[in-house]
C-alpha cells in the first residue's frame, strides 16, 4: 500500500514540475501589464529550463547516480519549490531570472530522478503503467497550470496564482518525501564514481530510443507552439481551441498505460513505431486540409498518438537498464535529446513556416514522425 501511495505522490510531484514549466503561458498579458515583462524576457524565462536540460542532462544523471534517486528527487523538489516561492513577489526581472534558474536546476533533477524512483519503488503490476503516465507529465502539467490560472487569477491575481503553484509543488513534494522515508530507493548500482565517457557506454537501443524521443519532441513542440497562430491566421474556427486539443494528450498516456499493463507489454516499442506513423499522417492532415473537420480530427489524433509515444518510450526504459547502465543514465540521455528538441524545434518550425508556408510545417512534422518511427523500429530490433 505504501509503495502504491508513493507512486501516486511522485506522479503528482512530477505533474507539478511540468506545471512550473508552463506556468507563464496562461498569464502573459498580466505579466506584461503588472510586472513589465517583455515578450522577449518571458521567452527567456520559459526557455531557461529547456536550455538547462539540453546542456546538463547527462551530468545531472551522473550526479543522480552518485547520490541516489531518492535524495536527488527530494533535492530537485526543494529547489523547484524555492524557485517557485521567489516568483510570488515582484522583486524585479533580475530576481525572476534567478528564481527561474533555481527552478531549472530542480526541474532537471526531478524529471530524471522521478521516473528512476518509479522504476524502483512501483509494484511490478504498476511499474510500466506508472512510467507510461509519467510520459505525459508536461502536457498534464500545462493543463494544471491553465486550470489554476483560470481559478486563482480571478480570486487573488498574479501573486496568488504563483503562490498556489508553489503550494502545489510543496505539498506534493512533502507527501512524496514522507512516503519515501520508509522505503529503500536504490538503483541496481550506485556505488563508485564514473567518468562521463563511462556513463555514455549505454546500449545502442537506449541511444536509438533517445534520438527517436528527440524527433518526437521536435514534431510535437512545433505542432503545439504554432497551432494557435495557424488557426488564427487561417481564419478557420474550430469547435475546440488549441489549448483544448492539448488536453487529448493525457488520453494517449492513459491508453499507453493500459497497453503496458496488459498482455501487449512486450510490444511497447512496436506500438511506438505505429503511433509515430499515425502522427506523421495526422500532423500532415492538420496543416494541409481545407476542411475544418479534417483539421480538428488530425490535431486530436496527433495529440493522442503523441501521448502514446512519450508514455511508451518512458515505459520501455526499465527493460534496458543493466548493472552498467542504470535507468537514471538512460533517462538522462532521453532527457538530453528531449531538451535539445525543445530548444531547436520552434526555431526550425518558424523558419519552415516563414520560407515555405504552413503546409510545409505539416511536412516537417510528418518527416520528424517518420524518422522517429524508423529509429524506434531499429531500436526494437537492436533491443532483441
Amino acid at each position: 500500500m505504501l509503495r502504491t501511495l508513493t507512486v501516486v505522490f511522485v506522479l503528482l510531484l512530477g505533474f507539478y514540475a511540468g506545471a512550473q514549466l508552463g506556468k507563464f503561458a496562461p498569464i502573459i498579458l498580466q505579466l506584461q501589464q503588472e510586472r513589465g515583462y517583455s515578450l522577449v524576457y518571458m521567452g527567456w524565462l520559459t526557455s531557461l529550463i529547456a536550455l538547462f536540460v539540453a546542456v546538463i542532462a547527462m551530468p545531472a544523471a551522473m550526479f543522480i547516480r552518485k547520490i541516489g534517486p531518492k535524495a536527488s528527487l527530494n533535492l530537485g523538489a526543494l529547489l523547484l519549490f524555492s524557485g517557485a516561492m521567489l516568483m510570488v513577489w515582484d522583486a524585479g526581472m533580475a530576481m525572476a531570472l534567478v528564481a527561474r534558474a533555481i527552478e531549472a536546476a530542480g526541474y532537471i533533477l526531478v524529471v530524471i530522478a522521478a521516473p528512476a524512483v518509479l522504476n524502483v519503488i512501483a509494484p511490478v503490476r504498476l511499474k510500466s503503467p506508472a512510467l507510461a503516465l509519467w510520459g505525459g507529465f508536461v502536457a498534464i502539467g500545462f493543463s494544471m497550470a491553465n486550470f489554476q490560472a483560470g481559478l486563482m487569477m480571478e480570486l487573488s491575481g498574479t501573486s496568488g496564482y504563483f503562490l498556489s503553484m508553489a503550494a502545489g509543488m510543496g505539498v506534493t513534494s512533502l507527501l512524496a518525501a514522507l512516503c519515501m522515508t520508509g522505503l529503500e530507493v536504490r538503483e541496481v548500482r550506485t556505488d563508485g564514481s564514473i567518468s562521463l565517457l563511462q556513463a555514455l557506454r549505454l546500449p545502442l537501443s537506449a541511444y536509438l530510443l533517445a534520438v527517436g524521443f528527440g524527433c518526437y519532441v521536435i514534431g510535437t513542440i512545433s505542432f503545439f507552439t504554432f497551432l494557435p497562430t495557424f488557426l488564427e491566421e487561417a481564419d478557420r474556427p474550430l469547435l475546440l481551441s488549441a489549448a483544448a486539443i492539448l488536453l487529448f494528450v493525457p488520453i494517449g498516456n492513459i491508453a499507453a498505460g493500459l497497453l503496458v499493463s496488459g498482455r501487449w507489454r512486450s510490444l511497447s516499442l512496436q506500438a511506438v513505431t505505429v503511433a509515430f506513423i499515425i502522427s506523421s499522417v495526422s500532423g500532415l492532415v492538420a496543416f494541409n486540409s481545407e476542411q475544418p473537420s479534417m483539421l480538428l480530427g488530425g490535431a486530436i489524433v496527433f495529440a493522442i498518438s503523441g501521448g502514446v509515444i512519450a508514455s511508451l518510450i518512458f515505459a520501455s526504459t526499465p527493460a534496458m537498464a543493466t548493472m552498467d547502465a542504470p535507468g537514471s543514465l538512460i533517462l538522462g540521455v532521453i532527457s538530453q535529446t528531449g531538451g535539445i528538441g525543445t530548444v531547436i524545434g520552434p526555431p526550425i518550425a518558424a523558419a519552415t513556416i516563414e520560407y515555405s508556408g504552413w503546409p510545409a510545417l505539416g511536412i516537417l512534422i510528418c518527416c520528424m514522425s517518420l524518422g522517429g518511427a524508423l529509429i524506434v523500429y531499429f531500436a526494437s530490433r537492436s533491443f532483441r
